[in-house]
């Protein structure tokens, strides 16, 4: 098998930047924020956001002292699903199976295509013309897959290659945040000194 995982970091920032400013690296502090009006809270903010000190969970009155000029905009899981969609829409040209991990991944299994570039880079610039920035790796499993796209880590399984060794040792070299385990899980591990999803395996 031959699975392509495309990750999209932060993808209901990007709807939103995309959709105002139509261009999702533009230099704005952004914040995605829910909950009642006088208690609302951020759950979601730009990298220019963060670089001015903005952090989920953060009250937005908070945000604002942190970030007097921030640009406030509800949260809102429809757009960031209709991103998604339109991202798997593109996808179906690189594979006849494709399926979505919300709120940040897509998956096309590319087993066995012919006449198509399914290369990652293919893939990711196909996806970067909708106007989206991604993260992308391809592997033998979804797991894998997903792990080394979220950690942009450079592996690539070949189209035509038997499963194995190198791939094993990509995703054993990343961090313990990539095994998706329960924070719980993942601080006890931590503490007892497993840090790589190697060493967890």
């Amino acid at each position: 098998m031959r699975i392509v995982c495309v990750h999209i970091p932060d993808l209901s920032v990007q709807a939103v930047l995309r959709e105002r400013f139509d261009d999702v690296n533009i230099q704005v502090p952004l914040a995605l924020v829910e909950g009642p009006e006088e208690r609302r809270r951020v759950v979601a903010a730009s990298t220019f956001a963060y670089d001015c000190g903005v952090r989920p969970p953060q009250s937005l009155a908070a945000a604002r002292g942190t970030c007097p000029e921030i640009v406030v905009v509800p949260n809102d899981p429809e757009q960031t699903r209709e991103a998604l969609h339109s991202i798997a829409d593109v996808l179906r040209s690189f594979g006849p199976i494709v399926s979505l991990a919300p709120p940040f991944d897509a998956f096309v299994d590319t087993t066995g295509v012919a006449g198509v570039d399914v290369s990652c880079l293919a893939i990711a610039e196909t996806v970067r013309l909708l106007g989206f920035e991604v993260k992308v790796a391809a592997a033998t499993t979804p797991f894998a897959a997903q792990a080394l796209a979220s950690h942009a880590a450079t592996f690539e399984h070949p189209v035509e290659h038997a499963p194995g060794t190198p791939e094993n040792r990509a995703v054993g070299r990343l961090p313990l945040s990539a095994a998706g385990l329960p924070p719980q899980t993942f601080e006890s591990l931590r503490v007892v000194g497993i840090r790589t999803v190697g060493a967890f395996m």
